[in-house]
Formats: C-alpha cells, sequence, structure tokens
C-alpha cells in the first residue's frame, strides 16, 4: 500500500521538487507498470479527457476486458461528451450518447461556474438540480443470475428506498442503452414520476463494470437511523466490490471424480466422465467460449454430455478419440468464458486403468484369488474337491440357463390365481353363512335367544 501527497501534472512549479512538499501524480508507473497487479480501478467523478492520456486510457480499457472490475461512480466531471464520444473507454460503456434525446437543457449556469476551466467545451451531462429517490430494478432471471450483486443489494431495499430524497444525477435521457449488455439494477424515481436507470452492470470482454449515475449516494451513510446507517452504505459498497472481485466465485470451478474408462482390445475408442463442481458449474453449458482438453486432445463441444447434480455441480462426459494405454495417466482441462464469471481455467488428473488379461494372471493363487474377489466368484482351488465345485457350478448354470428367475417385484399374469386354492373355496362358502346367520331373525320374524 502506498500514500501519497498529490498535485496535478500540469500545475506550474517553480523551484525545485525537492523544495517541495507535494510530488506530482504517479500517473505513468500506475498506468504503465502496477496496473496488472490491482484487482478493481475505481473512477468517481473522474474525466478521462483530462486526466489521463490516450495511451494510459487503453492500457485501463484493456485491464477491464482482460477480466479486472470497475466501478464507474458519476459525477460533474464523469461521463462528459468528449468521454463518451472519444476516449478509449467508450468501447467499455454499455450505452451510447445521444446528445437532446431527451429535450433536456444545457447545464445550470451556476454548475458551468463551479466547474473548472479546463472543462469547458467538452459538455457535461450531469444535472446538479436533479432530485430522486432510490427504487429497485426488476432484471430477468438470467440477468438477475448474471450479476448477483442485485440479491445484496435486494436485502438492503427497504433502507434505500426510505433512505429518502438524492440530489444530484446525469441526464440519463441522453444515453441510449444496449440492453443485451446490461443489468438493470437500480432506478433513479424522478419528482416528475419519470423512472430512468440510476445503477447497471455490464460484462465488457472477460471483466465486470457497475455504473453508478449519481456522485450522492454517500449519502446513504448520512440517513437519520444512525445505528444502520453507515452499516448499510458499507453493505451497499461491499456487495458491489465482493462481486466486481468475484469474490463469490471463489472456489468457483473443480473438477472431482474425474475418471477415464478405457475401452476394450476390439474397440478403439475410450470414455471418460467427471463431477464439475463449484459456483461456475451451472453456466457452463452456456459459457460463450469453452474448451475441454481430455488426454491431450481437445473435445468437440457438441459431443460432450452435460447432466445434472445437486447443488453447483455438472457431470460432463465423452469420448476421448482414441484408446488410452492403460496404467498411463490422463489431464482434463477446462478453459470456459462467461460474463457471470470472466474467465476460468481448471484442471484434473485421472489414472487411465490396465486391463487384466487372462494371460497376465498366470498360475499365482493370490492373482486369482484377488481376482475372485473383484468379480464375486468362488475359486475353485486345486485338490480333491476342485471337480466337484466345477460340476456343482455347471449343473446350477445349466439348470437356469434361458430361465427368468422370479423375484419379490415379478408380476403375475395369471388373475385367476385365487381359486386355485382350495382355503379361498371355504371362505367363499362362509361369507353367506354369515351374512344369513346375522339376519335370521328378519328371515323368520323372531328373535334370536
Amino acid at each position: 500500500v502506498s500514500f501519497f501527497i498529490l498535485r496535478d501534472p500540469w500545475d506550474s512549479q517553480q523551484v525545485n521538487d525537492r523544495e517541495m512538499s507535494l510530488i506530482p501524480f504517479p500517473v505513468e508507473r500506475l498506468f504503465k507498470e502496477e496496473l496488472a497487479n490491482f484487482r478493481v480501478i475505481v473512477m468517481q467523478n473522474f474525466t478521462l479527457m483530462r486526466f489521463l492520456q490516450p495511451e494510459f486510457q487503453q492500457n485501463l480499457a484493456k485491464f477491464v476486458m482482460d477480466g479486472g472490475g470497475l466501478l464507474f461512480i458519476g459525477g460533474p466531471r464523469a461521463l462528459t461528451e468528449t468521454d463518451v464520444t472519444s476516449s478509449s473507454l467508450a468501447g467499455l460503456m454499455p450505452f451510447e450518447f445521444v446528445p437532446g434525446a431527451d429535450g433536456s437543457r444545457d447545464p445550470a449556469p451556476d454548475l458551468r461556474a463551479g466547474i473548472e476551466d479546463a472543462m469547458a467545451g467538452m459538455g457535461s451531462t450531469y444535472d446538479t438540480s436533479a432530485n430522486f429517490t432510490i427504487e429497485l430494478a426488476h432484471p430477468d432471471a438470467p440477468r438477475r443470475a448474471l450479476a448477483n450483486v442485485y440479491e445484496n443489494w435486494v436485502e438492503l431495499a427497504p433502507r434505500l428506498t426510505s433512505a429518502g430524497t438524492f440530489k444530484g444525477l446525469h441526464q440519463m435521457g441522453q444515453f441510449k442503452f444496449r440492453d443485451q449488455d446490461v443489468t438493470p439494477l437500480l432506478n433513479a424515481r424522478m419528482k416528475s414520476g419519470q423512472t430512468v436507470p440510476l445503477a447497471v452492470a455490464s460484462y465488457p470482454g472477460k471483466g465486470r463494470a457497475l455504473w453508478l449515475f449519481s456522485d450522492s449516494l454517500w449519502n446513504l451513510a448520512m440517513t437519520p437511523d444512525s445505528r444502520n446507517a453507515r452499516g448499510d452504505y458499507h453493505d451497499f459498497l461491499d456487495g458491489a466490490m465482493t462481486w466486481l472481485t468475484r469474490g463469490e466465485m471463489r472456489g468457483a470451478l473443480s473438477i472431482r471424480e474425474f475418471a477415464v474408462l478405457r475401452g476394450g482390445d476390439d474397440e478403439a475408442r475410450s470414455t471418460w466422465n467427471a463431477l464439475i463442481a463449484g459456483s461456475a458449474a451451472r453456466y457452463l453449458k452456456t459459457a460463450t467460449q469453452l474448451r475441454v482438453n481430455v488426454c491431450g486432445t481437445v473435445a468437440k463441444v457438441e459431443t460432450l454430455s452435460f447432466g445434472g447434480a445437486s447443488g453447483d455441480a455438472v457431470t460432463l462426459s465423452g469420448d476421448v478419440g482414441f484408446n488410452q494405454r492403460g496404467g498411463g495417466l490422463c489431464q482434463l482441462t477446462i478453459d470456459a468464458i462467461h460474463p457471470a464469471f470472466g474467465s476460468l481455467s481448471v484442471s484434473g488428473w485421472s489414472l487411465v486403468p490396465a486391463p487384466i488379461g487372462d494371460k497376465d494372471l498366470g498360475p499365482s493363487p493370490a492373482k486369482l484369488r484377488q481376482l475372485a474377489a473383484v468379480t464375486g466368484s468362488r475359486l475353485a482351488e486345486p485338490g480333491a474337491d476342485q471337480n466337484k465345485v466345477i460340476q456343482e457350478w455347471a449343473t446350477k448354470w445349466g439348470l437356469n440357463a434361458g430361465k427368468s428367475m422370479p423375484d419379490k417385484m415379478k408380476s403375475v399374469r395369471d388373475f385367476y390365481w385365487p381359486l386355485s386354492r382350495s382355503w379361498i373355496w371355504l371362505a367363499l362358502i362362509l361369507i353367506p353363512l354369515e351374512v344369513l346367520t346375522r339376519r335370521w331373525h328378519l328371515l323368520l320374524g323372531g328373535k334370536i335367544s
């Protein structure tokens, strides 16, 4: 962790750096050397075209596309028209800029006066006078599964929606969202009753991004309920960072029970199956890219079989493509890309079983006993009883050959089998006798004494 006392690179200096208590912001070092060491970049109320030269913007865009996280928080200096249309990060944004699409007015004069002269001409899209309250969006099930940060925020919904009125929001009518690329998370309810996006999730490349279109959500920590305010704000941002860092995907994929089943001598192929477990397993079948390498051979995805399993697990099976040599090691490697988790790679190993041929057994009694134990057989030891044991087995086998042995669940086709029993006839005779006995007084009109 490094701490810097910083100044802007263009600040005028008339003295030597050694005589100053402020140092220039280490832009080059951070965006050329150290960027790969980060997991999430937070851009809050930040103007790209003013602070980052094109090379650094490209590095930042590559960082996100390669699997990094981006938390974008708006503000008067963020999402300027120049940033949205001309910066290298424009390709990461899940929306297009449509100026004046909502008939919105220019920023108020006091807003332009409050922004530094260097901002002039960049075109702010932020309205500092916009008042709104927070509402939950209602994404459909597939998008909700991709952005499960929504589940964390749903738990905070009662306090988010009752946190009062917030002030300051981008003019969202000037942005046209690519619906297939985003998951709406929160909406802003304006005074007029109009609802506009307040927070959305997107999936640029292998990375993840959260876009918050207001710089005033810090007021969540200042709500009247002092017992929960700071905790609510912490939980709100903690849910965001957990999703961006894929904290919920730890142990996201693992290979269990990987086995190669070697084909017989007359078969040209070996088969394999594996249990794939973890929170990312459910997304394998719908992965945008899936590469499965078995025993050094890349399997065709369309030939793989996906089966269900309990919890976050799926069974995967297929053919190896050629008969494996018994006793060797086989590696299974799965590389997958999906918006839910970015990119993942996992490997597992299995020993290819070596079959025991008759010629390999030899006369060793120990090996024969081992084979008998494995197959559930009885070993006829050499001796006086050997012929007797074999004859008994052959007799029993011959008696049962071609016959289906009955069991407890066997269905009987003879529907009149009770009539073949003598006791059933006795029961049939006694039934009318019992009826006559109970109704004798009715038949004779008298009483039974």
